[in-house]
């Protein structure tokens, strides 16, 4: 069923996408006009400067989501949360017909306030076929901090996950029928790019596959067990754009004034609608609620959402327009990582540690480039010990994310000259101000 357009061109984000739940962006964009101090020492005037931070200020237009997609998620939340009723094919219409057309694909949208949480969605057609798109995007083979550094630090389905896949990936849906099935993963985060936060959960993902009116639907609907854990600070290393990051074990965040504070997801939520867009497309939308902060401040706003969704898009992009990454080579990969020898993930890992040093003394030696916003750099919360303490699966999950990165032909820390080129001021001192 080919995809419905209207007379003009819109922009298509062409991208080959997993699904996620995604890592909150929490934090203001403005300085927080407070010296920082121990908890018992912070003043209400923090805590309201802190608010006001938290109003939902962008730049951004954004477009109301119809009524008809409102109720449609409705319906799946009283289904998959409550345990009202049964899945309706009737209910989730408006959901694929929102996904298909072209004239959606590019706008950014906002979502109605639900469990008292601001919501973002994105749509765009990916330019590869439904059946190969899902294929890799729910392979078992490929776990999705693989493909996503750019939000995602480490995941692990539970066992019956793959039972799960098989049902409602692998097996194609009957005429007007529904399959539902769910499964829990344990998620962690990378740290959020303006507050150095990273979180720790688990989710509960159902999958449902429809066919509905003769199109083949996969619907994917994450759901946090709980609260997070609280958020621990890191920072990029090198270019943002590499999504390579330092992991602290200390608490707090990197915003000026609140590195006190312990901030926690209270909730996330996230929604991808996966369709077919003509023969060679796949139309994916994308939908998140967010509910983060520390007390009773939920400090997360619709624009914080939806840039980390096109952050998120961006890098799916980037290996959509990879041909070598396919799923026979990205698991194949991912495998070779898996059975290397304790000795040759860790050999590796140094190779990573000497990176993150590198550019902690480019850093050093640069000191009051650092921006307003984030006062603490890499150089601040460097620490040799914590490094020498990362868990070995964790090891293994940064050297599985640059072997990907190898195989598109853009190594990062393992690259020659890694740790002995030095960018030319005006390329890194633009990184050292974000």
């Amino acid at each position: 069923m080919p995809c419905a357009h209207a007379g003009n061109k819109m922009k298509i984000l062409p991208l080959n996408c997993v699904g996620f739940s995604v890592g909150v962006l929490l934090g203001c964009t403005c300085a927080v006009r407070a010296m920082d101090g121990p908890a018992g020492t912070n003043t209400l005037a923090q805590e309201q400067h802190a608010a006001e931070c938290t109003q939902d200020r962008s730049d951004i237009d954004f477009v109301a989501m119809p009524d008809a997609v409102e109720e449609a998620i409705d319906h799946l939340s009283a289904v998959l949360l409550q345990g009202t009723g049964s899945l309706q094919i009737a209910r989730l219409r408006a959901l694929v017909s929102f996904a298909q057309i072209i004239t959606n694909h590019g706008l950014p949208w906002k979502l109605r306030t639900r469990w008292n949480s601001s919501g973002a969605a994105t749509v765009s057609a990916l330019e590869v076929p439904f059946h190969a798109c899902i294929a890799f995007s729910y392979s078992t083979n490929i776990p999705d901090y693989s493909v996503l550094p750019c939000s995602l630090r480490y995941t692990e389905d539970a066992p019956d996950s793959t039972a799960v896949f098989l049902r409602c990936v692998a097996a194609v849906p009957a005429s007007n029928a529904i399959t539902h099935d769910a499964f829990l993963c344990r998620e962690e985060t990378t740290p959020n790019p303006q507050s150095g936060t990273s979180y720790t959960y688990t989710t509960r993902r159902h999958l449902i596959r429809a066919m509905i009116d003769g199109v083949d639907v996969l619907i994917s609907f994450s759901d946090m067990q709980g609260k997070s854990s609280y958020a621990l600070r890191g920072v990029p290393v090198g270019p943002p754009e590499n999504d390579v990051y330092y992991y602290s074990e200390r608490t707090g965040t990197n915003l000026r004034g609140l590195q006190w504070v312990k901030p926690r997801m209270n909730l996330s939520r996230s929604l991808v609608v996966w369709a077919p867009c003509g023969s060679n497309h796949t139309a994916f939308a994308a939908f998140s609620w967010v509910n983060a902060g520390w007390r009773k401040l939920n400090v997360t706003r619709t624009h914080h959402i939806y840039e980390v969704l096109q952050k998120i898009l961006a890098t799916r992009h980037v290996l959509a327009r990879s041909p070598a990454m396919t799923e026979a080579n990205t698991a194949a990969v991912v495998a070779r990582v898996l059975r290397m020898s304790t000795n040759q993930i860790n050999d590796t890992y140094a190779r990573y540690c000497a990176y993150v040093k590198h550019w902690r003394d480019i850093e050093r030696s640069q000191t009051g480039l650092t921006s307003l916003y984030q006062p603490n750099s890499l150089n601040s919360i460097y620490d040799e010990n914590e490094l020498a303490r990362m868990p070995f699966h964790l090891r293994q999950a940064l050297v599985v994310q640059e072997e990907l990165r190898t195989l598109r032909g853009t190594p990062t820390w393992s690259a020659d000259g890694a740790t002995t080129n030095k960018p030319a001021r005006a390329g890194w001192s633009r990184f050292l101000r974000l």
